[in-house]
């Protein structure tokens, strides 16, 4: 290897490097002497069969790094993931997708941290907010300040108070949003929210002695790394591991309703591009009403795409509700202001699909606020 450069991503790059699991420890000590890393990639590592000096090497070394790929990993545990995460104090730039694990046994510390966090980019898949996913957790933890300029988000819905709050949260400071939401599970598995404002949360059930060994014996020893922190209410660590995911989700959906109910006053948003694949009525509506209460006379480049998986999916859409949804935006007093409805699908006639469209939403083509398209890229619809 030599000494000036390093290979990643198909380039001969200075401060940059990519580990992957043919990656030996030796070399990865001779290229860390030799320059001060700013980007690391983490991609296609099993983790878990790394040795415990390579894990070591890579969460002491790299204080430097401000730009974090970590992409196709399994980790054994979500403590590990978290530990990855926490070693590179000046990280501003962090790009996270398929990182899985196969237990939850982070630390109630790993996600309370108090130090503020400032990311120019973050890049993540659906997995960041898939059910007990500490992330949203330890970025919020108890931090006295959260600062995001840039963030492209996936979400499937499963934690979407932990969404909505994440969005409220960094309305201050995020400037540009691209979301894609594409809901896993059926329509129908929640009712409309104003069928939830009596709703009452459900508590976590209050798990006894025998229930707390019971959930953390094998196999989950198998799964813990002798260099993990050690979480000391086991109390609380069962109750990770013990989830119940159709109570969670319940609540989540009350709590997102609740937090969609405070006004956002201070959005700084200038562009939100936005795609639904329409599947879950519910969760698809109540997320766009919200990511248009993020407009503001500043937002100056809106994109808002329907995506219909199958063509027979066209009738199921809440069209008059989008009609009214749409129509009431307000708009942007810049005339270099851009705001677009697409409607995406297996189209062979995108002028015809246009068309449609159209008419399902007369009182916004009234309005003459939005351009209107229609696409049949299969990454718009095809998820």
């Amino acid at each position: 290897m030599a000494p000036d450069a390093i290979w990643c991503r198909g380039d001969i790059q200075r401060r940059a490097i990519r580990i992957s699991p043919a990656t030996e420890l030796g070399s990865l000590n001779a290229a860390y002497d030799s320059i001060k890393i700013s980007d690391l990639d983490l991609v296609d590592i099993p983790w878990r069969f790394l040795s415990l000096q390579l894990r070591a090497f890579i969460c002491t070394h790299f204080k430097l790094v401000v730009s974090l790929k970590v992409k196709n990993i399994l980790f054994n545990n979500s403590n590990q993931m978290l530990r990855v995460l926490e070693a590179f104090p000046l990280l501003r730039n962090l790009e996270i997708t398929n990182a899985v694990w196969l237990f939850d046994n982070h630390t109630t510390q790993q996600i309370s941290r108090n130090t503020s966090l400032k990311f120019d980019n973050l890049y993540t898949d659906g997995s960041f907010w898939r059910r007990s996913h500490p992330l949203p957790d330890w970025f919020f933890g108890r931090r006295n300040s959260i600062a995001i300029g840039e963030a492209s988000l996936t979400s499937h819905c499963d934690n979407i108070d932990r969404l909505v709050t994440f969005l409220h949260l960094n309305a201050p400071k995020l400037k540009i949003l691209c979301y894609d939401q594409v809901v896993k599970f059926e329509d129908g598995d929640l009712p409309p929210p104003e069928a939830m404002f009596a709703y009452v949360l459900q508590p976590a059930p209050v798990l006894q002695a025998d229930d707390i060994e019971r959930i953390l014996q094998d196999p989950h020893d198998a799964l813990i790394f002798p260099d993990d922190e050690v979480e000391p209410d086991r109390a609380a660590l069962a109750a990770r591991v013990d989830f119940d995911a159709r109570h969670h989700r319940l609540n989540s959906y009350a709590l997102a309703i609740q937090e969609a109910a405070i006004p956002v006053t201070n959005s700084a948003l200038k562009t939100i591009d936005a795609l639904v694949v329409w599947k879950h009525g519910v969760l698809d509506l109540f997320m766009l009403q919200y990511l248009c209460k993020l407009i503001t006379p500043r937002t100056t480049d809106v994109r808002f795409t329907i995506g219909l998986r199958t063509l027979d999916r066209l009738d199921s859409v809440n069209w008059p509700a989008l009609d009214a949804l749409f129509a009431n935006i307000p708009e942007s007093p810049t005339l270099r202001s851009r705001y677009s409805l697409e409607i995406a699908g297996n189209f062979d006639d995108l002028e015809a699909a246009k068309r449609i469209l159209m008419q399902r939403l007369l009182n916004t083509v009234d309005r003459d606020l939005f351009d209107f398209d229609a696409g049949n890229g299969r990454e718009r619809w095809y998820r």
